[in-house]
């Protein structure tokens, strides 16, 4: 469900990590939040940061481009970081590398190790901390941590 978090209600201190579409946070209200104060951390889960930049192809069919206008376009079909990709489209890529299965509902702890180690081994970390194209200064981050950090 979007927006069932009120990001006026969330205590200092708290990360979120939202990994759904739409967000169940309105995104600006968390930017700005975080801009004014920097008392709480937000991002979308589910995001992979490449060792090499990964390339795209994507198509745009003709009537789609009829009505769309340039701001649209470059918003739904411009990859704004080239090194991330979403975990649920590697899956499949990871899935046919040796010795991993794809995997189905719950995931035995064993195949799940085998999994992040793979991701390890090539390289793979967590994306940045960012919602939607905005990505949260390490600065900012770090002044989080100093205040919040256990």
């Amino acid at each position: 469900m979007p927006d069932v978090l009120d990001i006026s209600q969330v205590q200092s201190g708290t990360l979120i990590v939202d990994d759904s579409g739409p967000h169940c946070f309105k995104s600006e209200l968390a930017i700005k939040r975080f801009q004014e104060h920097q008392d709480i951390l937000f991002t979308e889960g589910g995001v992979l940061k490449s060792p090499q930049p990964i390339s795209e192809v994507r198509y745009l069919p003709h009537h789609w481009e009829k009505s769309l206008n340039s701001k649209q376009i470059i918003e739904e079909f411009v990859k704004p970081n080239p090194f991330e990709i979403t975990g649920c489209v590697f899956s499949s890529v990871l899935s046919s590398v040796k010795n991993l299965k794809p995997t189905v509902g719950l995931v035995q702890l064993h195949e799940s190790v085998k999994h992040y180690e793979t991701l390890i081994s090539l390289g793979f970390q967590a994306a940045n901390l960012h919602c939607e194209n905005y990505v949260l200064p390490d600065e900012a981050i770090s002044h989080f941590r100093e205040r919040f950090g256990h």
